[in-house]
């Protein structure tokens, strides 16, 4: 368990390296506010509270989708029958372990998760929190367990508050279901206030989030959606990870998810589609010029066998993009940095796919883990700037998986390169908690 530090944090800190504006420079100073923001930057010669030596500082990274409660599975469901498995069997799976889980165990795998996101660079974290009751009981009890874990451990979270009201498209709860449900649609907003005001506000804040089109009725959706609108919060939801989804939206409301949701709500920057496996070309389109964000999480996605997004239309159309951990399978964003770009390079057969108009692989990856996720969660991180929160990491420059770096090279080796081991330090809100 990771012991989060007390107090303000250092005043100023000087690494060898600081990754701003896209590039490299040495020697600059970071002055960190009383009230955990960063204030000037720059070589400004200033006594340093902490000199990161062979360091180099970079923001932390933004995991802008997680399932916290189901990092307790890892391992456990890579047993398969002779015809193999899909989403619906690990789905089963998943709902038996939730069928075990009480509020000490809830808050047990929820620590050990978040306190593994830390230490893999990750200091904001988008918990996407549908598991709300106990058993026998619909108290909302684990609500408050998720945001006191988030405390305990030290990392931003932004609590995606989730509404479930269906088992699926028009369909009745069932079993394991009745722990993440709500009675009605105003019942869930009862309880989004009442989460409001559980918020320890230096470090946590909340956004909206129907599950998907197969649990919350359109019209419901479209209530949650303006609600988001109106409070200025984030608007989250699962659209079309499996053709299966897509299938029964279609008989029921004669329009696939992604096209429903488009032509009944006014999609803005407020918006994040989770996955967006199988969204075909014409609604990507639409989707993008929406101003709206893809969250794309490619640990789970290749774990569960969704597909592969078009992720490279997306862009390639002007979408932002954002990265999630989900079902914390595997929790090392440089990895899914990779494999965003890698699964893209074996579908199409050609490299630098997942680029900026500069063609840079490595720094729009990056974007992708902290300024994209930032701007999904509305948090004002992912970036070193003047007035940014102080979330930050620091590598270890004399790693040798970095041998060979170079200021030009550093940041594309330590995406393509590294993992997680090369990170030694991690701060939130000025606090040093790695």
């Amino acid at each position: 368990m990771i012991d989060a530090a007390a107090g303000n944090g250092v005043d100023v800190i000087q690494a060898d390296l600081t990754l701003m504006d896209d590039a490299f420079h040495a020697d600059m100073q970071i002055e960190i506010q009383s009230d955990g923001t960063i204030g000037r930057i720059g070589r400004l010669n200033l006594p340093v509270d902490r000199r990161l030596k062979r360091q180099a500082v970079l923001p932390g990274m933004i995991n802008a989708h997680s399932h916290a409660f189901q990092r307790g599975l890892r391992g456990r469901c890579e047993s398969f029958a002779l015809r193999g498995g899909n989403f619906w069997t690990w789905r089963d799976e998943m709902y038996a372990f939730v069928n075990g889980l009480d509020a000490d165990a809830t808050f047990d795998w929820t620590v050990k998760c978040f306190g593994e996101m830390l230490r893999a660079g990750i200091t904001t974290v988008g918990e996407f929190h549908y598991l709300h009751h106990s058993a026998n009981d619909d108290s909302y009890q684990l609500d408050d367990v998720v945001l006191s874990a988030a405390a305990q451990v030290g990392i931003r979270v932004v609590l995606l508050q989730t509404c479930y009201l269906t088992g699926d498209v028009a369909m009745p709860i069932e079993g394991a279901q009745r722990r993440f449900a709500s009675r009605d649609i105003d019942d869930y907003f009862r309880q989004c206030d009442q989460a409001s005001r559980q918020l320890r506000k230096s470090t946590q804040s909340i956004g909206l989030a129907p599950h998907s089109v197969r649990a919350v009725p359109i019209d419901d959706i479209v209530r949650i959606h303006q609600r988001a609108k109106s409070d200025r919060v984030p608007f989250h939801i699962h659209v079309e990870e499996q053709r299966q989804e897509i299938e029964r939206c279609v008989r029921h409301y004669g329009a696939r998810p992604m096209e429903l949701l488009l032509d009944r709500l006014d999609v803005g920057p407020e918006f994040t589609a989770i996955h967006c496996t199988h969204t075909v070309a014409d609604d990507l389109a639409r989707f993008a010029d929406s101003g709206a964000t893809v969250c794309a999480c490619p640990s789970t996605e290749g774990n569960l066998g969704d597909g592969i997004a078009d992720i490279g239309r997306y862009l390639a159309g002007g979408g932002h993009v954002c990265l999630g951990s989900d079902c914390n399978v595997r929790l090392d964003f440089n990895e899914d940095m990779r494999w965003l770009e890698y699964v893209q390079r074996l579908r199409l057969e050609r490299r630098g796919v997942c680029t900026d108009a500069r063609g840079d692989a490595a720094g729009a990856l990056w974007r992708v883990a902290t300024v994209n996720g930032a701007r999904s969660l509305n948090v004002n991180a992912g970036i070193i700037q003047t007035g940014r929160h102080a979330d930050l990491i620091s590598i270890d420059l004399d790693s040798p998986a970095l041998d060979g770096w170079s200021p030009e090279t550093l940041l594309a080796a330590f995406v393509f390169g590294c993992d997680s081991r090369v990170i030694k330090g991690v701060c939130v809100g000025g606090n040093w908690i790695v």
